[in-house]
Order: structure tokens, then sequence, then C-alpha cells
């Protein structure tokens, strides 16, 4: 049977929990640090190997190419996310970008050290997330009207020195995020003492688990201080999640998770261009040349349910993703996927052969499969990829 465990990969980042990765895949001693993903797939930021043998999964895979079926290499990757705090804003490039970009840095690939590429891969990048706890994001501008209301709200001094001249441009989210990314330190010191100040009068009211646009910003401003990404939450859709609802990001969307638990599925790719909220390497010149700053209100993915299975639909591609609640399943597969056990276990078999994983381990199915019988005693997730259309 073409199938095999894999191991997971943790992800140090000081915006991660401290308990939710760690007890998911019993690595108790990793208590107390903060681990922010947890990777499958072969991208080697942080490869997935094969646990019988240890191999590296790429390698296996560029061995038994019949597990990839038509595909050239491995499409997605996965992860499973734990978010204490606001990750960097940021957004990731198009197919055509992500080449462009890549091409473009051949030289400084040469030279430089991997912490100061823009593109770490030539490959576009469009994610989704479906939220395991509540959860919180950040995502896709809001309309210019209510960016400009916003901006006179938080910045009642500054905003007509500052701001006033955006509303007449062609672009004025454009003109807006461009204005206070490219203010000079001792502006923006001041422009962010004014921004606390005006926070600090508001009377929102929490609304928890999730946090509103007032709380992320104080947040933000406290951690990071005069940095450009703390006007995000007034710039950005605040959304919540519940367990289980999802949202689709195509690239260009900038966006930042910002606290909760999710399952992310992505193109193979780690190509980040970051906004602020970071003490990594921003290039703004490069985000605003890949950034999408036209309005369109952030929706739930839309689900198909049958008996337990719920599959999520998207315009991706390149990767699709279903859930698997406890019951029985024969399905069917054109093409390579991954089976990540969430809680409780779960068993493959086809004819007399079988193969089980528990909480927080991960199947490689390869497209030879194509059917097989799925026992799940809790809760799987499956990472694939789209039958042609």
């Amino acid at each position: 049977m073409d199938a095999v465990r894999i191991s997971a990969q943790l992800k140090d980042f000081p915006w991660g929990g401290l308990s939710f990765l760690q007890s998911l895949v019993q690595r108790p001693d990793r208590m107390g640090v903060p681990i922010g993903e947890l990777w499958m797939g072969v991208h080697p930021n942080a490869p997935s190997t094969v646990l019988d043998t240890g191999e590296n999964l790429a390698s296996f895979l560029a061995r038994n190419p019949r597990f990839l079926g038509d595909l050239r290499e491995f499409p997605f990757l996965l992860k499973v996310m734990a978010i204490e705090r606001p990750l960097s804003i940021q957004c990731h490039p198009d197919a055509k970008q992500a080449q462009k970009g890549w091409e473009g840095e051949a030289e400084k690939r040469k030279v430089l050290d991997r912490a100061v590429w823009n593109y770490q891969d030539a490959n576009p990048k469009a994610e989704m997330l479906v939220a395991l706890t509540e959860t919180t994001a950040m995502c896709g501008f809001l309309s210019a009207k209510q960016i400009e209301k916003n901006l006179k709200k938080v910045l009642p001094q500054s905003y007509q020195r500052l701001l006033s001249h955006c509303e007449k441009q062609s672009d004025p989210v454009r003109c807006f995020v461009q204005t206070l990314y490219r203010l000079d330190k001792q502006t923006l010191e001041v422009t962010v003492a004014e921004y606390q100040e005006a926070l600090e009068a508001q009377d929102e009211k929490p609304n928890p688990p999730f946090l509103n646009p007032s709380e992320i910003a104080r947040q933000a401003v406290a951690q990071y201080g005069a940095d450009p990404g703390v006007f995000g939450p007034y710039l950005l859709q605040v959304i919540h999640l519940e367990p289980g609802a999802g949202i689709f990001l195509k690239p260009g969307v900038v966006h930042a998770y910002v606290k909760g638990n999710g399952i992310e599925l992505m193109n193979n790719s780690d190509n980040i261009l970051r906004a602020g909220l970071t003490d990594k390497h921003v290039d703004y010149d490069e985000l605003f040349s890949i950034m999408d700053t036209s309005y369109k209100q952030v929706e739930e993915i839309l689900t198909t349910e049958e008996e337990g299975k719920f599959c999520y639909q998207t315009d991706d591609p390149f990767f699709s993703l279903c859930r698997f609640e406890r019951g029985s399943y024969d399905e069917t597969q054109t093409s390579v996927s991954l089976l990540f056990c969430i809680e409780g276990s779960l068993e493959v078999s086809k004819d007399s052969q079988r193969l089980s994983c528990g909480k927080g381990e991960c199947l490689l199915l390869g497209a030879g499969l194509e059917q097989y019988h799925l026992e799940v005693d809790g809760c799987v997730y499956r990472a694939s990829y789209p039958a042609k259309r």
C-alpha cells in the first residue's frame, strides 16, 4: 500500500503558544517554549522525513515518483498554527511575482544570509486557515472611507497634516499605507505616541476570547513601539472565526493572524513580504509592489458536508482541505495527499493492508493508492491536490 508515516516539524516563533502544539505532538520537553508552527511537507526550511527510515521526504519522493502521480513535485505545505500574539503583518506573491522576485535575487542569495532574502523560493503562495479554537485575524484592507474614518479617530491631531492628501488620490488606501510606512523615525515616534493616547481613551468593550481592534493595537504598541505595523488594526478587516470556520487568502492580500489555533494549508512556499510587527527583515518597497489594496469583504470559506466529512471550497488549483469526524469513509484520490490526526486516531486500509497513526501524527498517501478505506476515531484533516477541473 502506497502510504507511509512522516514526521511533523516543530518551528519556534516568539509569537507561538506555550503548550498547544507541544501537547498535540506529545513533546513535554518543549513546554513553556513558544512554538508557533508544525510543518508537514518538503519545503527545505523544515522538511518532513519518512519515520520508518529517517529519509528526507523530498528524497523519498524522488526515488518513488509513483507517489506523486502526474506531478513533478510535492504541491503544498500543511501546518498547524498556535498563535499567542500577533504574527507579523504580511502578504505573499502570485506566480509571476514569485518567479520574478526569485530570479531577481540570484546574486543576493550568493552573498547574503537567507534571513534577508525577500523570496525563499520561486513559488506563489495562497493560503487557507481553518480555526481549531476561537481565532482572531486581520486580513484584507478596509474600504478607503472606513480607513479615513478610523485614522481621523486614532490620529486626531496628525491626520490633517500627514494623511489628508490621500483622500484625493486615485488609490487612497495605497497612499495611506505608504505615507505611514515612510514616516521618518522621529515623526513616526510622535505619531505612535498620539495613537497610543487615543487608544487609551477609547471605551471599546472587550469581546473575549476574541480581540477587537483597540486591544490588538494596544498589544502591538506595547510589543513593538514605533513600528508602522501598529496601525494595522485600523487599516485591515478584523475577523473572528469559530472552530471549524475558515478563510482563504489569495496572493497579495495583506494579513496577520492575531490569536488562536488553526490548520493552515498553502502552496509549497515560504515567501513572505512583511509589513511590520516583526524584528525580521522588511522591504517595504517590495511589499508595496505586490500588495492588493482593493476592498473585498473577507468571507468564510464555504463547506460541503456529507455524513461527517467537511470539505472546504476554494478556487485554488494547488491544494484542497477536508475534515473527517468520527466514522468510516470509502475514499478515492487521483493525487498525493496528507492525513493529519488532530484528535484520537485513524486507520487507512486497502485490501489486507493497514496503516494507522494517532494524535499529532501524519500519513502520506501516494497517488497510486486511488481507493482506500478510512476509519476515524476522533478528528482528521486531509490535505490533497485537487482533481483536474
